[in-house]
């Protein structure tokens, strides 16, 4: 086989990946109407709000921003997305919970800020009783 067939089949081999790629993206695109439900791999019902992060750039800005979600089978998701832009570019973390899971990281955050009602003893459920989320480094 020649130098150049073996070009053309390497050239059609990347473009039949990214056909197929951009085939599942639209997809998806269709099946879940936004980026974001793209990205969370549910719909998104609406848009909670968001919070603006500290973030250790000077040049860029962090934000946690909380979306309503649904499956097709009716569950309904918390879907969570971290954004950081810097002058280069930016990054994204989408993290889907449950609504069991999101009622846990809510009593959680609760009482690492000590409100009342939450429980009587704050502890970090992986640390165990004497330790603390600090004490670990940093």
């Amino acid at each position: 086989m020649s130098s150049i067939d073996s070009e053309i089949e390497i050239i059609a081999t990347i473009a039949g990946a990214l056909f197929l790629l951009i085939g599942y993206f639209a997809y998806r695109w269709r099946r879940y109407r936004s980026f974001d439900g793209v990205l969370f791999g549910a719909k998104v019902e609406r848009a909670a709000g968001e919070v603006t992060c500290v973030h250790k750039g000077a040049t860029g800005s962090a934000t946690l921003k909380l979306q309503v979600l649904s499956r097709e089978s009716g569950e309904k998701l918390i879907g969570l997305k971290y954004v950081v832009t810097h002058p280069l570019g930016f990054e994204m973390t989408p993290v889907v919970l449950s609504a069991n899971q999101a009622q846990k990281l809510s009593q959680l955050l609760r009482e690492a800020v000590g409100v009342e009602g939450s429980h009587n003893k704050p502890s970090h459920p992986t640390l165990g009783s004497g330790a603390s989320p600090r004490s670990s480094g940093g």
